[in-house]
């Protein structure tokens, strides 16, 4: 970060690009966040949701007939993978032969297991009769990309998850 008076790359003083870009407590204000997301993938609809499929933050217009549906898609493949014993999804990944598109999602948590944990064998029974885990608060991050740019879309969720993650964290606090 710019020392206080220091031109940034945009040729702004660090001074204003923070009243311009922060909210209270230096925090990035969402919009600043759309419009970098934007700007560092514009091939790219990246998308952040509740549990709902309310949209917090994305780069393409958030009313679109698929941002619900496919929130609630991913939502759906967690509970059920959890509940078969798989271990907390992390990730999925669509891609059809009829589409060049990939879509990626994920529910980012500062609580996943790691891989060792993630990787144990499934209990014996196939769906276990737990609820699964708790998806009140769960925030959904999903990218939607051309198929050719799968290494950029893996880049753009991870940042996403981040901003999640940071999100889940203020709203704790």
């Amino acid at each position: 970060m710019n020392q206080p008076g220091q031109v940034g790359l945009d040729g702004r003083s660090s001074h204003d690009a923070n009243n311009n870009h922060h909210g209270a407590g230096g925090r990035p204000k969402l919009e600043h966040l759309q419009s970098h997301f934007s700007h560092i993938a514009p091939h790219l609809k990246a998308h952040l949701t509740d549990r709902e499929a309310n949209p917090i933050l994305s780069t393409s217009e958030p009313t679109s007939g698929y941002l619900g549906p496919l929130s609630h898609a991913f939502i759906n493949a967690y509970e059920t993978g959890s509940r078969m014993g798989l271990g907390m999804p992390v990730r999925v990944t669509l891609s059809t032969t009829e589409s060049s598109l990939v879509v990626l999602q994920s529910a980012p948590s500062d609580h996943q297991p790691d891989a060792s944990v993630a990787r144990q064998a499934p209990s014996s029974s196939i769906l276990s009769t737990d609820s699964g885990p708790d998806t009140s608060k769960m925030l959904v991050s999903t990218v939607i990309a051309p198929a050719g740019e799968l290494a950029e879309a893996r880049v753009a969720i991870w940042a996403i998850e981040d901003v999640a993650r940071r999100l889940q964290t203020s709203l704790e606090k």
